[in-house]
């Protein structure tokens, strides 16, 4: 009995993370107000507990081939990007299991937040981002799984 109950409470833990796998932008569904990406393809892998490092690919506004990594932990904290960035400041937090949100500093002032959210179904995984201004621009990322 002991062993079924130790199975059960253990089941969430096996659970896969919603937000590791391979992601394609799909451009139809995508909305911008910065020049829009002509491409990429990004990777979620898990570093441990609540960290993560994201890199992308694909094709910037000027049609030129584009790179980046990110790395964070979801732990509420500020920290420093690992590699350059626009940004010296993030703090990285989850909201739930399938939404996490990063808030980017320079230099003490607000640059911009992004959140993140997988859907229900884990078939979608959705930007929110909003730079700060002026003017204030918003876009909203829509990613496939691969």
């Amino acid at each position: 009995m002991k062993l079924l109950i130790a199975l059960a409470l253990s089941l969430p833990l096996l659970a896969a993370d919603p937000f590791v796998g391979v992601w394609v932008l799909n451009l139809a569904r995508s909305k911008w107000e910065t020049p829009a990406l002509k491409e990429q393809t990004i990777r979620w892998e898990s570093t441990g507990r609540e960290a993560y490092r994201t890199t992308g690919h694909g094709r910037g506004p000027d049609g030129k081939p584009a790179k980046w990594q990110f790395q964070t932990t979801y732990d509420g904290k500020e920290h420093a990007p690992a590699e350059p960035q626009g940004w010296d400041r993030v703090i990285s937090r989850r909201i739930s299991d399938r939404v996490v949100e990063d808030t980017f500093f320079v230099q003490g002032k607000l640059f911009g937040v992004e959140r993140r959210e997988v859907s229900a179904d884990g078939k979608t995984l959705t930007y929110f981002s909003r730079l700060a201004g002026p003017p204030e621009k918003r876009n909203v990322l829509v990613y496939d799984r691969k």
